[in-house]
C-alpha cells in the first residue's frame, strides 16, 4: 500500500533502469476506509492508468456485523491483538460504536432489501469502483467463499440508487481535491 509519491518514484527508476513500471497497486478498500482509494490515488489513476488489487473488502470482518454483539472466540479478532486493533478497536470507542453500529444496521437493511447478506454487499460495493481491478477476499472456510462469490453477480445489479443509499448511510464519502496541475475538481467517484 505505498504512496503515490513512492509509486512516483518507483515509476523514476523504473524508467531509468529500463523496467516494467508497476501496474498495479493493492491498497485496504471498503466502506470504512475510502480515502486513499477515492482520494488520493485518483489522479493518479487518471493519469497512468493504473490498476488495483484491493484488500480487506470486509474491513477484517467489521462489516460482517458479527461483530457488533460480541468478539467469536475463534475469530482473528479475539487470537490476534494486532488484528484487534486495526479492524475492530477503531469502530468499538466509545464515540464510534453508536455510528458503526447504526451503519451496520443500516447496510442490513439495504442487503435484505437485495435479499443478500451484508457481506455481500460490502464486496459487491467495491467491485462497483471503476478504479478496482480484484478485490481479495479471506475466508476462514468454504462456506464464507461461496457466499462471498456471490458478490460477482450482485455488483453488476448495484443501482445508482442503491449505492446512494448505501452512501447515505456510511456519510463518509471523500471530499473533492484540486488537481493543481489543471487547476479542475477530482471529485471521488464511485
Amino acid at each position: 500500500m505505498w504512496s503515490v509519491t513512492d509509486i512516483m518514484e518507483a515509476y523514476e527508476v523504473c524508467d531509468r533502469l529500463n523496467l516494467i513500471r508497476p501496474i498495479c497497486e493493492q491498497p485496504v478498500y471498503n466502506l470504512l476506509e475510502r480515502e486513499r482509494m477515492e482520494k488520493e490515488y485518483l489522479p493518479f489513476f487518471d493519469r497512468f492508468n493504473m490498476g488495483t488489487t484491493i484488500y480487506s473488502p470486509l474491513a477484517g470482518g467489521f462489516l460482517t456485523g458479527k461483530l457488533l454483539k460480541e468478539i467469536p472466540k475463534d475469530s482473528r479478532t479475539s487470537s490476534n491483538p494486532v488484528f484487534k486493533s486495526i479492524f475492530y478497536d477503531p469502530y468499538m470507542t466509545e464515540t464510534t460504536k453508536e455510528t458503526s453500529i447504526a451503519r451496520i444496521k443500516g447496510l442490513q437493511e439495504i442487503a435484505k432489501e437485495l435479499k443478500c447478506t451484508i457481506s455481500q454487499l460490502a464486496i459487491a460495493w467495491t467491485l462497483k469502483n471503476q478504479d478496482v481491478s480484484t478485490t481479495l477476499i479471506g475466508t476462514a472456510n468454504l462456506k464464507q467463499l461461496e457466499e462471498n462469490v456471490i458478490a460477482l453477480k450482485l455488483y453488476k445489479s448495484l443501482s445508482p440508487e442503491i449505492l446512494e443509499k448505501i452512501e447515505k448511510v456510511f456519510n463518509n464519502r471523500p471530499q473533492p481535491q484540486i488537481n493543481w496541475r489543471t487547476g479542475t475538481l477530482y471529485p471521488p467517484r464511485r
